[in-house]
């Protein structure tokens, strides 16, 4: 008796191109790109915190600057030893009244003195009241003008008085 594979059940054997894995032709798994793309956005995202920080301090370090500037200004106005005679009664004034700061700097952005003179002048030509010596013109006896006397010293001395 001769028996065929068909009649005993018998299962068609795969040969070993048929055992090859068929290539996956759907895309390739993200996940040998996940831990660079993460690296990349984490470096990305410190560089920007970075950024940020050194903005925050680079503002904090120009308001800094502009009050240091403020006062030197305020001290320059003040001062008549530097200013000649001192203009206003508080140099805050300059400020209250829409002087902006950079318009008193030098182009090397230290403090104009003569620039926050002119400042101070023109603010006092439009408001005098601001000025240090409104209101205190007159002669009312508060010796505006010296004692001038008709002896001089040599006079004196040599007994001619």
């Amino acid at each position: 008796m001769s028996t065929s594979s068909d009649e005993i059940g018998e299962q068609p054997t795969e040969t070993p191109e048929d055992l090859t894995p068929e290539p996956d032709t759907t895309k390739p798994a993200a996940t040998d790109d996940k831990p660079e793309a993460r690296s990349a956005n984490a470096e990305a995202a410190k560089y920007r915190r970075q950024l940020r920080d050194v903005e925050a301090e680079r503002d904090a370090l120009t308001e800094r600057l502009e009050a240091v500037q403020r006062q030197q200004v305020s001290e320059l106005l003040t001062n008549a030893h530097v200013a000649g005679a001192p203009l206003l009664h508080d140099p805050a004034d300059l400020w209250r009244h829409g002087v902006e700061l950079a318009s008193l700097l030098a182009e090397d952005g230290t403090v104009d003195l003569g620039r926050a003179r002119t400042a101070a002048a023109d603010l006092i030509r439009d408001r005098p009241h601001l000025g240090r010596y409104y209101g205190s013109g007159g002669d009312v006896g508060v010796g505006h003008e010296p004692f001038r006397s008709s002896t001089s010293w040599a006079d004196a001395l040599q007994g001619r008085v």
